[in-house]
């Protein structure tokens, strides 16, 4: 019975997987066309930069205390709320064009886009055996990958019709809407298994029951004791509960959090400006880059969760940040040779698909089921700063300095994060004997 593989994939393993490809092809929708509206606009490229970051403050400041309030209010309840905001503030944004009111849809939009992929990445791990969620995590992070093939190419092609950017984004709220309805129909598995544990019999109640009968009431309760009951009496044992900031953050799961910033940082370039150099530098099909990269990109995640499982994150995480690095210095390359720049998606592609599942797989190891939300929210919290930080930074950069300076800082980034992972999982050698 302990050899027995368990199941990986359900019913609710392709609902909350298809969830995160609805709400990750909305923001790829939105990424790789606003800077195109901002500009038809006739705004500065770096107010597009700080209207994408002062969405991703909203996001963080959900992040911080989305984990917890999972645990509390149920991880379908949250997605339907988030799922329902997104989509009808995508909706707005593509219909008004005053700045001030883009800025305070976009604090509306980002917040319900955090409040549905939390709650969707604590759901998942929660229908995803423990002993498979490296692998569990590879297979359901293509989700997030797709959109990154399809995405700009649909936003691109709706954006050339008729409407522009409110035809972009009444495709993401329809695509919302899809999301919201499977959630509302198929993603009862919290309910039922409130229902089966309501159902198990109580130990108080089995003796009353069987007043006459002791010994078989004993027997009923010593044989069926309440899973929930023993699981936390195993995991409260000994553990110390988290206080102040402590209770929002999950300390284990920053080192993988703190390099996947990193990485971010320097991927968020790609997701919102790269349309924007192609159109200014003359290359044709920009949406090819991204088809490529999420082919590559599709392959490494099929090998990284399990790579992680067996061998360790490190083996994952270093050819996959080299080889995002190497995507930057073949899109320096490009301006000569246009092929470099199709070629710099295959490695991109490649390298954040060996990273991204490989460091959220690292961040939910090993932590309390009462934790794991925690954990998965602050994991995902960097992402979000970087965000933020990446497109005034990006966007800064973009009005002074030429696009070669910005690949070239974009790789350093990525060594940055090379650098850190190193020092973050190396094993340590024991001061012992």
């Amino acid at each position: 019975m302990g050899d027995q593989k368990e199941k990986l994939f359900n019913i609710y393993f392709f609902i909350i997987a298809f969830v995160n490809l609805g709400s990750s092809t909305m923001m790829q929708m939105f990424n790789s066309t606003i800077t195109l509206h901002i500009d038809a606009l006739d705004y500065a490229a770096s107010v597009s930069g700080t209207l994408i970051s002062i969405g991703a403050v909203s996001a963080t400041v959900y992040r911080f205390f989305g984990g917890k309030l999972c645990e509390k209010r149920g991880r379908r309840t949250l997605i339907i709320l988030g799922l329902a905001d997104f989509a009808f503030m995508s909706l707005l944004m593509g219909i008004v064009d005053e700045l001030v009111l883009l800025y305070i849809l976009r604090i509306l939009q980002m917040f319900g886009y955090s409040m549905a992929s939390t709650s969707v990445s604590v759901a998942i791990i929660d229908v995803i055996p423990q002993k498979r969620v490296g692998e569990g995590l590879g297979y359901y992070s293509l989700a997030a990958s797709l959109p990154q093939a399809f995405g700009p190419s649909v936003a691109l092609f709706l954006y050339h019709m008729k409407g522009g950017f409110g035809t972009v984004m009444a495709g993401a709220a329809l695509m919302g809407l899809i999301a919201l309805i499977l959630t509302v129909l198929f993603l009862d598995y919290e309910k039922k298994r409130t229902v089966s544990h309501a159902k198990r019999p109580n130990t108080e109640s089995a003796l009353q029951k069987n007043a006459l009968e002791p010994e078989t009431a004993l027997q009923e309760c010593v044989s069926e004791p309440e899973p929930a009951l023993e699981s936390s009496m195993l995991e409260t044992e000994g553990k110390k509960t988290p206080k102040g900031i402590w209770k929002f953050i999950e300390k284990r799961a920053l080192p993988a959090a703190w390099v996947y910033f990193f990485v971010m940082i320097s991927g968020s370039l790609v997701s919102m400006y790269l349309t924007l150099y192609a159109s200014k530098t003359g290359i044709d099909n920009a949406g090819w880059f991204f088809t490529i990269s999420v082919i590559f990109m599709v392959a490494a995640r099929l090998s990284s969760g399990r790579l992680c499982d067996r061998m360790g994150v490190l083996y994952a995480v270093v050819p996959g940040i080299l080889s995002v690095a190497a995507g930057f210095v073949l899109l320096l390359l490009c301006s000569r040779v246009t092929a470099l720049f199709y070629i710099a998606g295959a490695f991109y592609g490649f390298g954040t698909g060996m990273t991204a599942p490989a460091l959220n797989a690292q961040a939910v190891r090993e932590v309390p089921k009462d934790r794991v939300s925690i954990a998965s929210s602050t994991f995902f919290l960097p992402v979000d700063i970087s965000f933020m930080a990446g497109s005034v930074l990006w966007g800064g950069m973009i009005d002074h300095f030429s696009f070669s300076v910005i690949f070239v800082t974009a790789a350093g980034l990525s060594a940055a994060a090379l650098l850190l992972s190193l020092i973050m999982f190396l094993p340590r050698k024991s001061s012992g004997r």
